[in-house]
């Protein structure tokens, strides 16, 4: 993937709604910036996302946390070599494997790879794929999952310190963990603002109020809009989402998955990434490198 960045990237300046949005993130950035430790982006290695082109995607944008699953060792050994050891994971753990397991494989990674974990999170949108556990199914599951699994957390000395981030749920829940958790996906173009404030009235309702909230999914999909419009609406996304105090925000995802079955009916699923199938840059991935590595 060679790709003339300087050209790219003054290309995006041409195109006004970007351009606009991007001005408005470099006035703002002395006070609200979006840099590398507020953005991070989801990847797939752990569904067969090649971990070589990963790290060059990383390398080009500047984004360096990743969210993924509990990865094995030989992903690992690719991509931390490739990203000079920068890269920082957000482990997501799957509820149909053993707390026990999972901690085993978690610890092998801190060990091996120390401060490469940034974060444990909890079981992935358990509305979209439960799990059984406790003789319990369905949310009760995966809250009695989430407490077990923070509870192995803080007993383990590897892993102790590490924050835990809460499952996903379509209804809102307030679990054992240090992060609250939502992925917002916002309809037909809307912008985020709107939900942003709708999930910070859900915690401050809740009984843990003063609970930072990270959003470990979030975006936009070109099959329904230009790549243009995703880059502008992800980056003004990212950025009022950090300056409403969300901790960290995750855009999904890096690149794009699956090929259409017909592509003259692109589905919407398919067409999340920050590049296309083939690891070409889209407006969105220079966009965000122009804010990370300027």
């Amino acid at each position: 993937m060679r790709i003339n960045r300087r050209e790219s990237i003054t290309g995006l300046l041409a195109l006004p709604l970007l351009a606009s949005v991007l001005c408005r993130e470099a006035r703002a950035s002395g006070t609200l910036p979006l840099n590398a430790d507020t953005l991070g982006v989801n990847t797939h290695m752990g569904q067969g996302q090649p971990p070589a082109k990963v790290a060059e995607a990383l390398r080009l944008t500047g984004l360096r946390h990743i969210r993924d699953s509990v990865l094995p060792p030989s992903i690992l050994a690719t991509l931390v070599p490739a990203m000079q050891g920068t890269v920082r994971l957000t482990a997501v753990v799957g509820g149909r494997r053993p707390i026990k397991a999972l901690i085993i494989a978690l610890e092998a990674i801190e060990r091996k790879w120390p401060g490469i974990l940034a974060a444990i999170e909890g079981p992935n949108e358990v509305n979209n794929f439960p799990f059984p556990y406790k003789g319990l199914s369905g949310s009760p599951a995966a809250v009695a999952f989430q407490s077990d699994l923070y509870a192995a957390v803080r007993a383990s000395a590897p892993l102790h310190h590490l924050p835990v981030i809460a499952f996903t749920d379509l209804a809102f829940q307030d679990s054992a963990s240090d992060f609250f958790n939502f992925h917002p996906y916002p309809p037909n173009g809307e912008l985020l603002e709107p939900r942003i404030a709708r999930m910070k009235a859900r915690v401050a309702q809740s009984s843990s109020p003063t609970k930072p909230i990270q959003f470990t999914e979030f975006g936009y999909s070109t099959s329904e809009m230009n790549e243009e419009r995703q880059a502008a609406l992800l980056i003004a996304g990212c950025r009022a989402a950090v300056a409403a105090g969300i901790r960290r925000v995750f855009v999904y995802q890096l690149s794009d998955f699956y090929p259409d079955r017909d592509p003259a009916h692109p589905a919407l699923g398919n067409h999340y990434g920050l590049f296309d199938l083939h690891y070409r840059p889209k407006k969105a991935a220079l966009a965000i490198a122009r804010i990370l590595r300027p």
